[in-house]
């Protein structure tokens, strides 16, 4: 009987709740965005700006950076978790693939990728790597960066452009 009476107060909260909603939850492309004053970063979940897109770092009505990928020996990282963690910040979490050196073969999720980045006077990047192994693994970090400085209205056009075709 105790239990009735609860589901029955539970039932009428929530549909209480759903009257008083001021306002429609839209769920939009999953992207990180990042802001301060006239400079906006849009990226993909895992940090990287893949081109073509309309993602990339914009300042004032130009983007400056229109692709933006990190590899370790030419894979690319796997994500694991990240996001904005403030309007102007965010923090990306990533672990390797497999992928082989000159010394053998690096197990997926041995190493941890943590980029951490925050609009202030410009962008600021820490790129944070941990070795969860007992062995030391040398590799090579390859950061590919592309600028094409197209303006708002270019970057719009080639969009739709490219995914229409």
């Amino acid at each position: 009987m105790v239990n009735q009476s609860v589901m029955h107060m539970s039932i009428e909260t929530s549909s209480v709740m759903e009257r008083n909603m001021a306002f429609k939850v839209q769920v939009g492309p999953p992207q990180i965005s990042i802001h301060q004053g006239q400079t906006i970063l849009i990226s993909e979940l895992d940090g990287q700006i893949n081109w073509p897109s309309d993602k990339g770092l914009f300042f004032r009505d130009t983007r400056v950076i229109s692709n933006w990928s990190i590899y370790a020996n030419g894979e690319p990282w796997t994500l694991l978790n990240g996001g904005a963690i403030t309007y102007y910040a965010a923090r990306i979490f990533l672990t390797n693939r497999v992928f082989a050196t000159e010394s053998g073969i690096v197990p997926e999720r041995i190493l941890g990728l943590t980029i951490s980045r925050w609009i202030a006077d410009g962008v600021h990047e820490d790129i944070e790597i941990t070795n969860n192994s007992m062995r030391r693994v040398s590799f090579q970090l390859e950061i590919a960066v592309r600028s094409d400085f197209a303006d708002l209205f270019e970057v719009n056009a080639r969009f739709v452009k490219v995914f229409l075709r």
